[in-house]
């Protein structure tokens, strides 16, 4: 019997994530933004301090602008202390996932507030059949000590991965 060839008609390439959390960024420079606009505040534009425009009043364009832009955001504190864990309930199986006999890895972002409470959960990377949904649930019954800047609490980004395995 010759070889057999196999042609995978829909091939599919698997890409691992490599960022597992945000880098911390802090860029030591007076001003950032347009080198030909004003470099004292707000948005740079040559015609004001508000929005990119060169006419006054802020806005977009070459025009006066409605004041469409406006003032950068502060900078984050730089964070002393991370968030740590004080209480943890895991995820419940999905009927669906289990009947197939279904695993894999839920990654969750999330901000821990001030009072250690995880707020803003967004799902990175899902597993599917009704495992985010039991994944995001669970998050949002756990409780932190929320991270410092110095002797403050801080509200800070969090990344959580959770594992779905049958025994």
């Amino acid at each position: 019997m010759p070889p057999l060839i196999l042609v995978n008609e829909h091939p599919r390439l698997v890409i691992e994530q490599a960022l597992m959390e945000a880098p911390e960024l802090n860029i030591a420079a007076a001003f950032v933004g347009d080198p030909l606009g004003i470099s004292n505040f707000g948005g740079g534009g040559r015609g004001g301090l508000d929005g990119i425009g060169d006419g006054f009043r802020g806005g977009i364009g070459p025009g006066d602008g409605p004041k469409l832009g406006g003032r950068a955001a502060a900078p984050r504190e730089r964070v002393t202390r991370n968030p740590e864990v004080i209480h943890k309930e895991e995820p419940e199986y999905s009927d669906e996932a289990r009947q197939a006999r279904y695993q894999g890895v839920v990654v969750l972002m999330i901000d821990i507030g001030l009072d250690g409470r995880p707020s803003n959960i967004r799902i990175v990377r899902g597993a599917g059949l009704g495992l985010d949904e039991r994944a995001v649930d669970a998050v949002r019954k756990w409780r932190f000590r929320p991270a410092l800047a110095g002797d403050r609490p801080v509200v800070a980004p969090a990344m959580v991965e959770l594992g779905f395995h049958l025994l």
